[in-house]
């Protein structure tokens, strides 16, 4: 048995805990010297004219659907197979969502499915399209018509932030766009998040909206921070071989609830017609240096992450039980991890556990077919499928390729010892 490295690792350090308790005291003044710095560069990188540093990337997503809702036009096109707090940030703006099947490989929206549905009505204004799992969606063959019929597109780029192609970044090449410094992101800065956009005059109007909520506390900032530092330490070599691999890996197979919801997320979905006084938060000047640093080094990483994914794809590819995506098709994807699926993923992921690795099952929901939205329900069967099949491989800059050969390597066996 090999000692298992966990499924996902912290961009966070020991050095990045240190600098952020130091400058605690003298980064949440009035002046907002780091912002100004950070939304320049984030303008220059992203190839933009303007950058807004927002506290979450939810709460971006909510501005842009507020400044762009229409009465005569309130639906908006969206992917069933996302988090459901995205989809009640546009509840929240006013707009009544019209879920979208899937891509089974790319796990991104259909265009097949996405392009009926904007041709058969009248009455959509706006597109959101989910860069999921870093993997870019390719809108291009949508964005002719989406303009013929004035319908703003919106980019949710929070897993794809770095993610390129021939026209620009993810989150940058539509009318308007968020990324996310949350958490578990490949920047992170704790809570954060930026809203990307050529049109000035909406900048404009967000700013002014976002100018009038208050100032991330320190408090809030600091339980955040706590929060990263215990995952760091449970996620840490020693700790986790010894002690957290081992409670995930209990309740894994015993089902254990209370055990298994603290390595998920978003997992009490509910509906949320009005938007959250907690949400009208401001980023400090300390989150801005943080993505600021984090800059420098994330084509590096996302390079790290693509190579590990292709190594994914070249050694499992063959075996169409899993349903492979091919990096060399999406090469400018940053690939926060690689999704594959298996039918059996409770079997397959206990399977692993007990061979000593740590994997995930996705955690996303099905929205289209979520009891909170049943005003909006359809049939999105690739979404239903996902919900129960995701399996994520890591693809972290740490997650050492050695192991993610000897991964793949038990991954096969899973399969052959099924045949």
């Amino acid at each position: 048995m090999y000692w298992p490295l966990p499924r996902y690792r912290l961009y966070s350090s020991k050095l990045m805990y240190l600098k952020s308790l130091l400058k605690l005291p003298f980064n949440f003044v009035r002046s907002d010297k780091k912002i100004v710095s950070l939304e320049c560069e984030l303008k220059a990188f992203f190839s933009v004219k303007e950058a807004i540093f927002v506290n979450q990337a939810r709460v971006g997503l909510f501005l842009l659907a507020s400044a762009l809702f229409d009465l005569k036009r309130k639906k908006v096109l969206c992917s069933a197979y996302t988090i459901h707090d995205a989809v009640n940030m546009l509840v929240a703006a006013g707009w009544d969502p019209v879920f979208c099947d899937i891509d089974p490989v790319t796990f991104n929206m259909k265009m097949d499915d996405l392009k009926a549905k904007i041709l058969s009505r009248d009455d959509v204004g706006a597109v959101v399209i989910t860069h999921l799992h870093g993997v870019l969606c390719d809108f291009s063959e949508i964005e002719k018509i989406c303009k013929e019929k004035n319908i703003a597109i919106l980019e949710d780029a929070a897993q794809a932030v770095g993610a390129f192609d021939h026209r620009g970044y993810a989150g940058a090449t539509g009318y308007a766009g968020v990324l996310s410094f949350g958490l578990m992101k490949n920047i992170s800065s704790f809570y954060g998040g930026a809203i990307l956009t050529n049109d000035l005059n909406l900048a404009k109007k967000l700013r002014k909206t976002q100018s009038r909520w208050k100032k991330i506390s320190k408090i809030m900032f600091l339980k955040r921070m706590a929060q990263g530092l215990i995952l760091s330490l449970a996620t840490s070599p020693i700790i986790f071989q010894f002690i957290t691999f081992r409670i995930f890996a209990t309740g894994l197979k015993n089902d254990v609830g209370s055990i298994n919801r603290l390595s998920q997320s978003e997992t009490n979905p509910k509906l949320m017609r009005t938007f959250p006084e907690s949400y009208k938060i401001r980023p400090s000047n300390l989150q801005a240096s943080l993505v600021l640093e984090q800059l420098k080094t994330l084509e590096s990483n996302m390079k790290l992450r693509r190579a590990t994914a292709n190594h994914y794809y070249e050694n499992l590819n063959d075996l169409s039980d899993f349903n492979c995506l091919s990096p060399e098709e999406h090469s400018g994807s940053c690939f926060m991890q690689y999704p594959i699926k298996v039918a059996q993923r409770k079997d397959f992921l206990v399977f692993l556990n007990e061979s000593g690795f740590d994997c995930a099952g996705q955690h996303l929901r099905n929205c289209a077919g979520l009891p909170c939205f049943s005003d909006w329900q359809t049939h999105c069967p690739n979404s239903a499928l996902a919900e129960t099949t995701t399996v994520l491989l890591p693809t972290y800059p740490r997650y050492e390729k050695m192991e993610a050969g000897r991964l793949v390597q038990k991954a096969r066996s899973y399969l052959e010892n099924k045949v």
